[in-house]
């Protein structure tokens, strides 16, 4: 719409009638006809239903109202945004749904997770990131990669030769194997890359192989970071596939540049290495490439005290709010508020930290797209709530739709399913495939089909007390084409021969697919 502008603002032409000038010249009642006169420079969009509330617009945000006002329409807006507004609270906050908007609101409170007080050096850094804190810039075939301007050889005296040395992707050959897997002499390669690991940080380190020759049958990997073993033992990962391991950061690992570099001993393997990742938390959650974070510093002069009462950073109301020692409110300098301006979530995943493990409070805007899952035009349109995780949660009102057991492939399955689209598989499963010494894996199907990114799946004890002496671990769960699933039982030393029977208890929870 445009606005009316007028030539002669409130000009108006008088018309009267001759029967209406007569009663004026009696003395009676008469009428005249007021006619805007003002002779617009531009004529302005006449107010109308059409131009205020169309009929189209009205049926969207009002279609159960009848004879919609403009006041019924902005009330729909309204409670449209309130389902798209989160709030979300933590000293290191990662956000599932957030839509690619800026922040609506940020604090920063007094005193941190350990009791210290908050921006004591004078000022307190805020990193806005994706879920993937390493920015991979090149790979060596040398152990180290010390400096990010070392020298990075693509082949080294022990047979291993690479591709490449920039992008998240290698592909490595690996001329001679014999002897010890674990020996770097049967092959090894560097990641260098920029990461904030600070001792006492849970992450979970992640890459995708797929293997071309693997002359000694090992499938398992030595990853040394910064000089240091993270690899509890040699750990045995299904080829091809995908590698992760969870660790705590030691103060040996930790770098004060932040340049890091990964040596990987390969075992006498070939193959493409692709999307090395860290993210924080103990679990492996999906690869996502990395973003470049943002960061917002604010001068903390004396620190934020904290306690019963604590001093707090109000970045959308552009406060520093003194608690402790006076009840008084500073504005922030122009320049911070310029840069808190520019924060932005980032989709799908967000991870918010700040430098001093400070308590933060975030208010941002969701994006619906995420809790809306399409299965088929069937589903369209049903909402589905996701957690921290990234999983369906299960709520009371959506009632379980199926249950009951099946047998399929030998496999006895048990199975639950809600109209949210939750998915419940579990079963005792014996691995009949024979994958060289340590790996025993089956293929079976599922019931019904689920989406492929599961969202876990738990193994407990093995009901065999030779795998309980010697620890095995659950390799990952591979789905093929939505109802096959692929469940392998792996052993860290020792080995399985080809007469091993043993049952593994599975539990499963994903998203089915509507048929």
């Amino acid at each position: 719409m445009t606005d009316r502008v007028p030539g002669a603002p409130g000009r108006c032409k008088a018309v009267v009638t001759a029967e209406e000038l007569q009663k004026m010249q009696s003395g009676n009642e008469f009428a005249i006809t007021l006619r805007r006169d003002d002779h617009p420079i531009q004529e302005g969009t006449p107010y109308s239903k059409a131009a205020v509330l169309p009929d189209a617009v009205a049926a969207k945000l009002c279609p159960g109202v009848q004879d919609p006002t403009p006041g019924d329409a902005f009330g729909a807006l309204y409670d449209q945004k309130a389902d798209t507004v989160r709030h979300a609270s933590g000293s290191n906050i990662t956000l599932h749904d957030a839509a690619y908007t800026p922040l609506m609101g940020l604090k920063i409170y007094g005193e941190d997770t350990e009791n210290r007080t908050v921006g004591e050096s004078g000022s307190v850094t805020v990193k806005v990131m994706g879920k993937n804190i390493a920015n991979v810039q090149k790979f060596s075939t040398d152990s180290r990669i010390p400096t990010p301007t070392a020298a990075t050889p693509l082949s080294n005296s022990y047979g291993t030769t690479i591709s490449a040395n920039t992008g998240n992707s290698v592909t490595v050959e690996q001329s001679t194997a014999s002897g010890d897997v674990n020996s770097y002499t049967n092959g090894f390669f560097s990641v260098g890359f920029y990461c904030s690991l600070k001792a006492g940080d849970k992450v979970t380190m992640s890459y995708n192989y797929q293997v071309t020759t693997n002359p000694l049958n090992n499938s398992g990997m030595r990853l040394i970071l910064n000089g240091q073993l993270i690899t509890v033992a040699y750990r045995q990962n299904v080829d091809p596939g995908l590698y992760y391991h969870s660790f705590t950061v030691t103060s040996a690992m930790e770098k004060a540049d932040n340049w890091n570099y990964l040596e990987i001993r390969i075992g006498g393997k070939s193959g493409v290495f692709s999307n090395f990742q860290i993210e924080y938390g103990s679990a492996y959650t999906g690869f996502e490439e990395y973003k470049e974070p943002q960061t917002l510093t604010v001068s903390t002069p004396g620190g934020l005290p904290g306690g019963d009462i604590r001093d707090e950073i109000d970045f959308a109301r552009g406060v520093l709010i003194r608690r402790v020692s006076e009840n008084k409110e500073y504005p922030l300098p122009d320049d911070v508020l310029e840069a808190y301006a520019k924060l932005h979530t980032f989709t799908p995943t967000t991870v918010i930290t700040n430098d001093y493990g400070a308590e933060m409070e975030v208010v941002y805007y969701t994006d619906t797209t995420a809790v809306q899952m399409v299965h088929s035009p069937a589903d369209k349109g049903k909402t589905f709530t996701i957690d921290e995780h990234g999983c369906v949660t299960l709520v009371k009102d959506n009632p379980e739709i199926v249950s009951g057991e099946t047998t399929i492939d030998e496999v006895k399955w048990y199975y639950r399913k809600w109209n949210n689209g939750y998915a419940e598989f579990w079963s005792s499963v014996v691995p009949l495939g024979y994958e060289g010494s340590r790996i025993l894996s089956r293929w079976t199907a599922l019931p019904f089909p689920v989406w492929e990114k599961v969202i876990s799946m738990t193994v407990p004890e093995a009901e065999s007390s030779y795998l309980l002496q010697e620890p095995y671990v659950l390799s990952y769960l591979e789905i093929d084409g939505g109802n096959t699933v692929k469940i392998c039982a792996i052993r860290d030393a020792g080995g399985f021969t080809e007469a091993d029977h043993i049952n593994v208890s599975v539990h499963i929870t994903g998203l089915w697919k509507a048929d």
